[in-house]
């Protein structure tokens, strides 16, 4: 009775240990995916997109020396992360965002002492820095956001000042289109009217030539007359 109460007490802890196991394997495994998530997004869509920067005269920062950069530390982040429960709790120790209760020198009371406690366990620990970074990457998500909506809102004022330009644009050709046929009705009338003009002042002109020239008509049939007559005169002597 006893071993086999042994054996089932053996294996309940198996089961709880592989089971802790298991999901600090998941935990760690939905870390490091948040991380290379946020990783490749801020390398897509963050300040790296910005101009190629000189770092002196002869060599030049590119965007890709940037993301390796970024690549790197995050490795180094990694690797710390992955080393044993001293170094964890000496980092914990260290950072003041995780033990915002504890100060140095000061007197810690029984619930501050379990805090530490627990807060000196390792996966406790990762939970904690986990959320801090999800707390961070909420903020640049947050301030990427607000620049995002600024910019979609430049966008349609943008929009909307191009379609108030059109608009005037467009009232402006219907003005002028209606001052233009406006004038050329207008230059139609005067043309008709200076033409009426010109066929009654050519009218005129011609009953003026026509009064100024009899006198010298006549004044030719006269002459021609007197040649026949003298013409006339000169055969009959000749007969």
């Amino acid at each position: 009775m006893i071993s086999s109460k042994l054996s089932r007490l053996y294996l309940r802890c198996k089961e709880a240990q592989l089971f802790q196991l298991l999901s600090k394997e998941k935990l760690e495994q939905k870390e490091s995916d948040f991380y290379k998530k946020l990783l490749r997004f801020k390398t897509q869509f963050s300040k790296f997109v910005l101009p190629v920067k000189l770092k002196s005269k002869q060599e030049v920062i590119t965007k890709q020396d940037l993301q390796m950069r970024v690549i790197n530390k995050q490795i180094h982040v990694d690797s710390l992360n992955a080393k044993p429960n001293q170094i964890l709790t000496k980092q914990n120790d260290l950072d003041n965002s995780l033990l915002s209760f504890e100060k140095p020198g000061a007197k810690l009371g029984p619930l501050q002492k379990l805090k530490k406690i627990i807060f000196q366990h390792p996966e406790v620990f990762s939970l904690q820095k986990f959320r801090n970074k999800l707390k961070s990457s909420k903020k640049w998500y947050n301030r990427s956001n607000s620049a995002r909506m600024t910019h979609a809102r430049r966008s349609v004022m943008i929009m909307k000042t191009k379609e108030q330009h059109i608009q005037e644009l467009n009232s402006l050709r219907e003005r002028s289109m209606s001052q233009l046929k406006k004038n050329i009705s207008e230059t139609q009338l005067n043309i008709q009217g200076v033409d009426k003009e010109l066929r009654s002042k050519s009218v005129r002109f011609r009953q003026f030539r026509q009064n100024t020239e009899q006198p010298f008509q006549i004044e030719n049939r006269y002459q021609n007359l007197s040649k026949s007559i003298t013409k006339l005169d000169q055969t009959k002597k000749n007969i």
